[in-house]
Order: C-alpha cells, then structure tokens, then sequence
C-alpha cells in the first residue's frame, strides 16, 4: 500500500524533503508527532541524563560588611560570584530581612545587587541573607547617623587622647610620642575662602583640660570631604609639624572619620600617612626612632629623597571630645612673640 506525501503531517513533510530526518510511518494521520516538551532529558539537558549543571559558585564577597564603617542610607547591597552562576541555575537569593526592595543578578551572572525601595533608616543595624546555590550566609552592617549641620562646624573643636590611640603601624610610634612628653592633640573647623579646612594643634593636658604646648605650630590638615555627612575625610596631603623650631614633615597622610552625637565626638577616626623620622629626632636632640623602630621589626624606608628615614602608619580606635576652641587655639600660643 503506497502512503501519499499529502498524508503525512507538516513537521514528518518537511523533514522527508530535505533529508534530514528518519520518519517513522507510523506517525502518519491520526498519530502525530509528540510535541517538544522541556521535561524531557535530551532536550532540557544536553548530556541527557536529565541533571542540571553542577554549581560550585558562591559568593567570595559581600557589601557592606561587618567590618566597614557605617554605610549611607540610599546603600545599594552587592555580592559577588564566582565562578560565575551556571546558565540553567536560579537557586539564588538576596534580601535584608524587614527591608523590600529588588534582587538583581548581573548578565555575566557574578554579581548580586539588592536596591532598597525606599532609603534606610539612619544608625540602624540591618543583616543580609544570601544564598547561592549550596552556599548560605549573613552579615550585618549598619547605616550612617543623621547629618550634621555644616554651618555648625567652624569653631568646633575635639581633644584627641594620644594616650588611647591603636598605632597599628609602628609600634614604636608611643615610645618616643612619651619621649616628647605629647599626650593631646587638638583638631578644629575653621572656614578659609568659603571651604571648611581641619586644623589641629599638639597639646598637653593640665588635669582634665588640654593646653596648646608653647611654640607649637598650627597644623593644616586641608580641606573636609563631607559628601557622605556626616563621615568626613581629608583628602591625601603632606603637613608639617612644628614645634620649638623643629618640624616634622608627615607625607601621604589621609584621615577618614565620623562626626557622632551631632558633632559633639569625633569617632572612628582613622589615619594613614608616611613619618619623615628626621624631624622627630630634631625634636628629640638625637637619631633614635629608626633605631627604636627596627628594635620592634619595622625598618624604616627610603623617603621622597631616597634617605631610609621614613615610617609608614596607620591608627585606629582615634576619639575625640568636644572642647572649647578660643583659649586652645589663641591663648600664648607663641609665648607673645618669643618662640623661635
């Protein structure tokens, strides 16, 4: 019995004129061809075995994190991926409990971004939750107090206990701050040109009160970066500390920190920069912070001039507490005119 073309459906007609594919008679009027049908192993996977791709991605860094400094309150949360999520796996999620917002996952599929539908609160603790694949993890952070007001800050001033400071590089930076008998530094707001500039002053306390040591130079610290108030950051400068004719010349210096309780503490201050060891000894009358310094490992390194005279440094847990900033920074100051 002979089966005309016309008997055979489209897809079976199709296939047979261009030679591409075996049809089975079988399939002729009354017994079609099975449509195509995702839960089928050899066409949902290509192995055929019907399992989806392994998945070893997880996620290898998260922000905010428990470590960073308090974030803003319009904060974006990222994660990232690796190795990349594999095409045929959406067993992934990120969220901050008690916050709505929208999960996205990058086109290159390593990167998490979860952005809030209205802004956070302020000085508030907040946790991520987020799975990838087989991998779970949290992490908290916390957001920014509420801003300080800018024009409050000029004439605001902070005594800083140099007593407290974590010098986490060097460490023999507290030796010889005892030799020079410095225990205070006062920082201030001044306005200079219509921009807010920190200044600072070396001082000792007398009881509870901080005095400015005679002779002391102002110290200009430049201008305030106050974009994410009310955190503040002086941007990279070099300075010069003076003080009975002697000057210390500190290079590379940042500072990074937090204007808390509405201005009235300095708080998670922190500061990098490079010590030029040369002028500390001038100040103390002899070449001895090198020496001190290799004594706890730390070697110093060449300066801008080549001379191996310089120290790299980095302090935390810096606080501040508001003083009054007329008598600090005008009373004898240059002993009327008789400092060198």
């Amino acid at each position: 019995m002979r089966l005309g073309t016309h008997h055979l459906p489209p897809v079976a007609l199709a296939a047979l004129v261009m030679g591409c594919a075996e049809i089975d008679l079988a399939a002729a009027p009354g017994n079609e061809l099975p449509a195509a049908d995702d839960s089928r192993p050899d066409l949902a996977d290509p192995s055929g075995d019907g399992a989806r791709s392994a998945c070893t991605s997880h996620a290898t860094w998260i922000h905010p994190g428990d470590s960073d400094a308090p974030v803003r309150i319009d904060t974006s949360v990222r994660v990232g991926i690796e190795p990349a999520l594999p095409a045929d796996r959406d067993d992934w999620s990120l969220k901050v409990p008690g916050v709505e917002g929208t999960a996205l996952l990058s086109e290159d599929r390593r990167t998490l971004t979860f952005v809030p539908n209205e802004p956070l609160a302020h000085e508030q603790a907040y946790e991520i939750a987020v799975t990838v694949c087989d991998d779970v993890r949290t992490q908290g952070f916390r957001t920014l107090p509420p801003p300080v007001s800018e024009a409050g800050l000029p004439g605001r001033a902070w005594a800083v206990d140099l007593d407290t400071l974590t010098w986490v590089q060097p460490a023999s930076v507290a030796s010889f701050l005892d030799d020079l008998g410095l225990d205070t530094l006062v920082l201030s707001v001044q306005r200079s040109d219509g921009a807010l500039e920190l200044v600072g002053r070396l001082a000792v306390r007398i009881g509870s009160t901080p005095l400015p040591l005679p002779c002391s130079a102002l110290i200009e610290f430049g201008p305030i970066d106050l974009r994410d108030n009310p955190r503040f950051v002086v941007p990279t400068t070099d300075i010069e500390v003076g003080w009975l004719g002697a000057t210390a010349r500190v290079e590379q210096l940042r500072l990074e920190g937090l204007l808390a309780n509405d201005g009235a503490t300095l708080a998670n201050l922190e500061a990098r920069a490079v010590f030029d060891t040369r002028g500390i000894d001038r100040m103390l009358g002899d070449e001895v912070v090198c020496d001190l310094s290799e004594r706890f490992g730390e070697d110093c390194e060449a300066c801008e001039d080549g001379e191996p005279a310089c120290l790299p440094a980095f302090v935390s847990d810096i606080r501040g507490t508001a003083v009054s900033s007329n008598s600090l920074f005008d009373l004898g100051i240059d002993l009327w005119g008789l400092c060198p």
